[in-house]
């Protein structure tokens, strides 16, 4: 997806894509494992950037050193480091969310509390915040702000049907709510739902919460509630267990 363009960075995937659709139609293309069209770059045409090989700025050092196997990414990466620029870190290694369940409870990490409008998306504003002040993959820590993505990879299948869902569901268990992508089982009045996001705005979504949700249900063989793909997601009640203050071993 388009983040930065000569005039303007792009904030939200809706923006995006009306971006490309104006200007780069010809590189959408139906994609079955997303069920949708998106933009496909050729890799001739591409410079791949490697999180993992950008020199580290002398500001962010002190707080990698805490985690393990962690590359920085976002506009940090693709544009380089300005003043006001929060920080956005990637690993595939899953120990790094224990570390930062610690950094929060020892108060080293402190909750985000400042976004910008732009940002908010599917979510009502008020919604956005109150989810992102209980995550610890968001936070700020040594004066920076920081959103850390850790990356367990998953076939979900290819989407072989979908129609529009308009309804209440209800976290039962969350299954993996701190990896991208991220997943739950939900309850709803059409029966039990997987709901999957790769976007951090929907990770660490407490079990218990009640959400009204406007978006699409996806056939993988199983019925996949796809949050990135909703047209809006109301939050009605936050469950009380937060993913992040159970026990070790996740």
């Amino acid at each position: 997806m388009p983040r930065l363009t000569p005039s303007r960075k792009i904030k939200t995937l809706g923006e995006a894509m009306d971006f490309v659709r104006i200007n780069f139609r010809e590189l959408l293309r139906y994609v079955p494992e997303v069920g949708t069209e998106v933009p496909v770059i050729p890799l001739e045409e591409a410079e791949v950037l490697d999180p993992f090989k950008v020199p580290k700025p002398a500001r962010v050092k002190p707080l990698l050193i805490r985690f393990k196997n962690v590359g920085i990414t976002g506009s940090w990466l693709y544009g380089g480091e300005t003043p006001s620029s929060d920080v956005d870190l990637l690993s595939f290694d899953e120990s790094n969310y224990e570390t930062l369940i610690r950094l929060r409870e020892e108060g080293e990490s402190l909750a985000l509390r400042s976004y910008s409008e732009a940002e908010v998306e599917i979510l009502k504003q008020d919604d956005f915040a109150k989810l992102k002040t209980l995550r610890v993959l968001e936070g700020e820590m040594n004066g920076i702000p920081y959103t850390f993505k850790i990356v367990k990879c998953l076939d979900l299948g290819r989407v072989e049907g979908q129609w529009s869902f308009i309804g209440k569901v209800k976290v039962i268990r969350a299954v993996r709510p701190f990896t991208i992508p991220c997943v739950y089982e939900a309850e709803s009045d059409q029966g039990r739902l997987i709901m999957t996001s790769f976007r951090i705005r929907f990770t660490e979504i407490p079990e218990g919460t009640e959400m009204e949700v406007k978006g699409l249900v996806q056939e993988r063989g199983f019925l996949n509630l796809n949050l990135d793909l909703s047209q809006s997601v109301r939050i009605i009640e936050i469950g009380q267990r937060m993913p992040w203050r159970r026990s070790t071993g996740l």
